[in-house]
């Protein structure tokens, strides 16, 4: 036969239950006060162990990080509290080839800087600067040049033609881009130059079909021209035609 335990002591262990769960609950709302108490405490954030000891950028390629934290003018130990994020934003993207910065705290004693550089499609062959697919110009070492197409003229026509040569596989040695008259483009092989009109796309598969066909080597022209739907001007034939 079970023998029941006497209601004083189950009464004993829910009290006992219950001041417990007020303990913890006092001890929480201490621990939130405290925690309030530290952030209206903006000193205990400006301790020697919260202040900037160390920066780290991510995504450099061809900039340096020193010359682009030079451009922030921030103090060294500075609190990390103090730093001001947007100006230090502000003064890094002020760089040419600096396309979106973002900087980030990471406690006790480090600030990340990631960087996205511009990357040059071409340069300018009159000022030698770095030209973007967004048509920004901007410095680049001049071993950079090496790969890039250099243009001349305006920028803006040259811009969708750089891209479309790539997914074609043409390669030109130079890019002269006339607002009023079209883009002009410079072979090497075969050695001519090739004049596209607004819709660069047809005008790049018909220069593919031209030369696939044997038309260009028969007559080795000096310049074709592609800026009229469907037609192929040939200037500077051999045998005088055109």
């Amino acid at each position: 036969m079970n023998k029941r335990k006497p209601k004083s002591r189950r009464r004993g262990r829910r009290t006992a239950g219950v001041l417990l769960l007020a303990g913890t609950l006092a001890a929480g709302a201490a621990y939130a006060a405290r925690g309030l108490e530290f952030e209206s405490r903006p000193d205990y954030l400006r301790h020697e162990l919260l202040s900037l000891a160390k920066v780290d950028f991510v995504g450099l390629r061809a900039l340096e990080a020193n010359s682009l934290w030079e451009r922030a003018e921030v103090p060294a130990r500075t609190p990390l509290i103090d730093l001001d994020l947007a100006a230090i934003e502000e003064s890094i993207a002020s760089h040419p080839r600096v396309e979106s910065v973002q900087a980030t705290r990471l406690p006790p004693e480090r600030l990340v800087i990631g960087v996205r550089e511009r990357r040059p499609v071409a340069f300018d062959a009159d000022t030698r600067l770095g030209i973007d697919a967004d048509g920004e110009r901007f410095p680049i070492d001049p071993r950079e040049r090496a790969g890039l197409l250099p243009v001349r003229g305006e920028i803006g026509p040259a811009l969708p033609v750089i891209e479309a040569l790539g997914e074609f596989g043409i390669e030109v040695t130079r890019i002269e881009a006339l607002a009023d008259r079209g883009v002009r483009l410079e072979l090497s092989e075969p050695a001519l130059g090739v004049w596209l009109g607004s819709e660069t796309r047809a005008a790049l598969e018909h220069w593919l079909r031209l030369r696939s066909s044997g038309l260009i080597e028969r007559h080795r022209p000096l310049e074709v021209d592609l800026r009229f739907s469907d037609q192929a001007i040939l200037r500077g034939v051999e045998r005088g035609e055109s």
